[in-house]
């Protein structure tokens, strides 16, 4: 495809991924919320051996080609990462990809907790953050592909990383003011859309950084050198959460940790919103012990279990 073309489909790529999450964040939590998680695998479970079921009738069989000799793994190793390196500007690239989704990795690994201190049970997280929020992502993605078609990655970059970065302020005033429903519900969408243009702009990025014979090698190194970055910095977040002075990481402070008098304790499905307090005044590492359960989850690997 031309780049242009790259770019606009690129966008529903990742667009057809956020529908993944649609459904896992979305429809599945909230019926984790409503009936039990037993039910929410289930379903899961079902989802993927029908897709399979339907993947393994209607895809084309791979034609057979004569087979040429095939390098060694050590030469195909050796040749995708030196031409890899070897490209203008790999060093800055290199840069760029480990720390261009930190923010949102930081995020994303703390804002399920964010939100339920916002008082969002499971079923309305699902709702607020799976459903209106992955939508918003959707459209965001599609609007992203297009926008860097028609005005170029070049020019359109750097304003989309800003826009993105900024964006994430808005989980900081949630967590500072704790708002009412609507404000939530238009903090999180407001994000997701913008983290949608964002993710359309990191995937041609990456395409971008693709070139000659090794371009699926080149590929692979640049998402696996992401999924490193995104999954350090989601698991350091929970850490920062616990050890940090001001428990505000978490949208709540040391003498109410809960809104309007309600405290959160275990249920039977996960963690359940109650308006007894009981939690009122606790610390963040005794709050999150709470929320563990009972199986004694090591709170400080929480941001890698989110």
């Amino acid at each position: 495809l031309k780049q242009d073309d790259q770019a606009t489909f690129s966008g529903f790529r990742v667009a057809a991924y956020r529908v993944g999450w649609l459904m896992g964040k979305g429809g599945l939590v909230w019926l984790a919320g409503v009936l039990s998680w037993r039910a929410c695998f289930l379903v899961a479970g079902g989802i993927l051996l029908l897709l399979a079921l339907l993947h393994a009738a209607v895809l084309p069989k791979e034609a057979k080609a004569p087979r040429a000799a095939a390098p060694s793994i050590v030469k195909l190793y050796r040749g995708s990462f030196t031409t890899f390196i070897a490209q203008r500007g790999a060093a800055v690239s290199l840069a760029f990809l480990l720390v261009y989704r930190a923010g949102d990795a930081l995020l994303f690994a703390m804002s399920a907790p964010l939100l339920q201190r916002l008082g969002l049970d499971l079923a309305l997280r699902g709702t607020v953050n799976g459903v209106a929020g992955t939508i918003a992502g959707i459209v965001g993605s599609i609007a992203g592909g297009f926008a860097i078609a028609r005005f170029d990655l070049r020019r359109t970059l750097t304003p989309i990383a800003l826009v993105q970065s900024l964006a994430l302020l808005l989980y900081l005033a949630l967590a500072v003011f704790r708002p009412s429903l609507p404000w939530i519900a238009a903090a999180v969408i407001t994000e997701q859309l913008i983290a949608g243009v964002g993710s359309a702009a990191f995937v041609i990025f990456l395409m971008r950084r693709c070139a000659g014979e090794y371009k699926a090698s080149h590929y692979a190194i640049v998402t696996a050198l992401m999924s490193v970055a995104t999954t350090s910095f989601g698991t350091a977040s929970g850490v920062i959460a616990v050890a940090g002075d001001d428990d505000r990481l978490l949208g709540h402070a040391h003498d109410d940790v809960v809104p309007a008098g309600a405290g959160a304790r275990p249920g039977e499905d996960g963690p359940q919103v109650v308006a007894d307090g009981a939690l009122a005044g606790q610390d963040l590492a005794a709050l999150l012990e709470a929320l563990a359960g009972d199986e004694g989850v090591d709170v400080g690997a929480l941001g890698l279990a989110v």
